[in-house]
This record gives C-alpha cells, structure tokens and sequence, in this order.
C-alpha cells in the first residue's frame, strides 16, 4: 500500500476520533473480520492508528464461520 495513502487515512481516522470519541478511553476495539478486503483493510487501519498515536487499546479481530 501507498504509505502517503496509509498515512492520509489514518490521519483521518485521527480527526473522526477527535470529533466523535469512537476510539478515545477505549480498552478493546473488537473489529468483525470477514476476511474480505473492507474488514482487513479496517483491520489494518485500526493497527496504523493504534502505533502512530501510540493507543493504550487492544484490537481484537472476530471471525464467525458459519459453516
């Protein structure tokens, strides 16, 4: 991936959570992965925001195969 893409995302991530508190004061992120490339993409998105803002959270990916 394109590190100025990864960094630009990322740094929106940042703002949204500056504004709406999603992230913020948060112990565990549980992020549902369907192994599709949205969920993964999130997945690792949440793990660029987590090292570059040095977040005191866990992320934990959750998959249900229903098969």
């Amino acid at each position: 991936m394109n590190k100025n893409i990864n960094f630009t995302i990322t740094e929106k991530i940042k703002q949204q959570d500056r504004n709406l508190g999603l992230l913020s004061g948060r112990k565990h992120i549980l992020v549902g992965l369907s192994g599709g490339a949205d969920s993964v993409m999130l997945l690792h998105l949440l793990c660029e925001y987590r090292r570059r803002t040095d977040g005191d959270f866990s992320i934990l990916a959750v998959h249900v195969n229903h098969g």
